[in-house]
């Protein structure tokens, strides 16, 4: 039988929706469970002759639907001076 066919009969919708509540229940159990990942970016200035200006981007600022933030960025170095920026503009971070 071709998919247009069977489609066409109805039997396909009566498939497709009495799998419906199995998914939702799917979702439900598993939308506590957030990936997390670490990002870590390494910056390596060759000539150090005079001042010394980098800017170094950040994940994104707020929560979205999908990515939440799991706390304050961090960073270490030997930077004499390091603050976020925040571009309100286009709602970017930046060190």
């Amino acid at each position: 039988m071709e998919r247009r066919t069977f489609l066409k009969q109805g039997v396909g919708a009566g498939l497709l929706l009495g799998g419906l509540p199995h998914i939702a229940r799917w979702a439900e159990a598993n939308e506590a469970k957030w990936r997390s990942f670490e990002v870590v970016t390494k910056l390596e200035v060759v000539d150090t002759d005079g001042t010394t200006r980098a800017w170094v981007p950040v994940p994104l600022m707020v929560d979205t639907d999908y990515f939440r933030r799991q706390g304050a960025d961090s960073w270490k170095g030997n930077a004499a001076n390091a603050r976020l920026y925040r571009d309100e503009k286009y709602d970017a971070g930046f060190v």
